[in-house]
């Protein structure tokens, strides 16, 4: 079968969309499907390029700064038709509520190719965005052959915005690959492949931190949904918790800046590290560095990077939101409400665990949970059902 994955949100670009979709295409090629990527030139690439060996358009329309295309229906007609014809492509899987996927099924229907959809987010269905939304959302999703969310919460969210029954939505939710794992870094020599390597490999010997010093990893999008406001807020209480805490930001985003004023503001620069936008091979080495994860996010459908962590061994304190609590069982993780006092509760909570942590059996939980080659195996459960109707279909008309 020849699959078209379409997104708004794909490499060069990072984040949890990019890496579901470059797996999971890893994962059904394996399988026997041939997979090409269909996104939008914000995403950094130009034309056609290979990302992986899959083909990959980039089409150049117009960017919002969120990233996705502005909606019209008609600027994308002409791309995604000519693509979708010329490649002979058998099914369209799209990928995230934004413009280009929406766009890209509706085109699809027309052409009467089978579509299927994954939702990686949460809308409120009060809020602005939702409203606005919504009459394309429901047009263009809601007739679609199968619906995919990756968690609970993001399929309840997703019934309501379409008014369906939750029923009518699969869970199939993101894994982790085995680049994740507990180890000691001990090599500080290594070829650079990437710049970031150099950066993060001896994090403690860099800036003169011994192992005695507690470090505390945060890795995410520096914004104000990834709760980047509410830990400005308590970092200078995070270190009179205990004296050894140190912290990594690996991560940017529009509030690197306010973060970076309140370490210069309360003089935290010997506690507070910003490693900058890092790529996803070395957040295995920045995890295997640290002694606890912290997540402060105030809405997310499935925070990847909790399982990437412990994956790595890490004991995770979280705020408790959306789909998090789904995420680990409860002996692998703390969750806290969305506040100052919460969150350093957590820390507090959390700090006698992590020397008794057990590193090799977090990581053998994480991958039996959560593996690529059994969310693909779903996806194509998914993709058959799809056919299976489709042709039945067609034999009673």
């Amino acid at each position: 079968m020849k699959i078209a994955m379409i997104s708004d949100f794909f490499a060069p670009r990072l984040g949890g969309v990019e890496n579901h979709i470059l797996n999971l295409s890893k994962e059904l090629s394996k399988l026997g499907h041939t997979i090409i990527i269909i996104t939008n030139s914000s995403s950094g690439g130009n034309n056609i390029c290979y990302v992986d060996g899959f083909k990959t358009y980039y089409l150049n329309l117009f960017s919002l700064f969120s990233g996705s295309i502005f909606p019209t229906i008609i600027c994308s007609t002409i791309p995604i038709v000519q693509i979708l014809l010329y490649e002979q492509i058998d099914l369209v899987h799209g990928h995230q509520c934004s413009t280009l996927p929406i766009e890209g099924i509706l085109h699809s229907r027309i052409l009467g190719i089978p579509t299927c959809f994954t939702n990686h987010s949460l809308v409120t269905v009060e809020s602005l965005g939702g409203i606005v939304t919504q009459p394309m959302f429901q047009l263009c999703i809601r007739p679609s052959d199968g619906i995919i969310c990756v968690s609970g919460a993001t399929k309840y969210n997703t019934a309501d915005r379409l008014s369906i029954h939750p029923d009518k939505i699969t869970v199939i939710p993101n894994a982790v690959t085995e680049e994740f794992k507990p180890k000691t870094i001990t090599n500080t020599h290594v070829t650079q492949t990437n710049p970031g390597i150099t950066r993060v490999l001896n994090i403690r010997q860099s800036n003169g931190w011994t192992n005695n010093e507690i470090i505390i990893a945060v890795v995410s999008r520096l914004t104000t949904r990834k709760g980047s406001v509410l830990l400005s807020d308590i970092l200078p209480s995070i270190f009179k918790i205990n004296p050894l805490i140190r912290l990594i930001i690996a991560g940017d985003g529009e509030k690197k800046e306010l973060l970076e004023q309140t370490v210069e503001k309360y003089k935290l620069k010997d506690k507070v590290k910003f490693l900058g936008g890092i790529h996803p091979s070395v957040i295995n080495l920045v995890l295997n560095q640290s002694n606890l994860f912290l997540n402060t996010s105030l809405t997310d459908a499935f925070c990847i990077s909790i399982i990437e962590a412990a994956a790595c061994g890490l004991y995770v304190v979280s705020t408790n939101v959306d789909g998090i609590s789904e995420v680990l069982p409860k002996d692998m993780i703390t969750l806290v409400t969305p506040s100052k006092q919460g969150i350093l509760n957590g820390i507090i909570h959390a700090l006698p665990i992590i020397n008794q942590y057990n590193k090799d059996i977090s990581h053998k939980r994480v991958h039996l949970m959560y593996k690529w080659s059994t969310i693909a195996e779903n996806t194509n459960k998914i993709y058959k059902k799809i056919f299976y109707y489709k042709n039945k279909k067609y034999k009673n008309i």
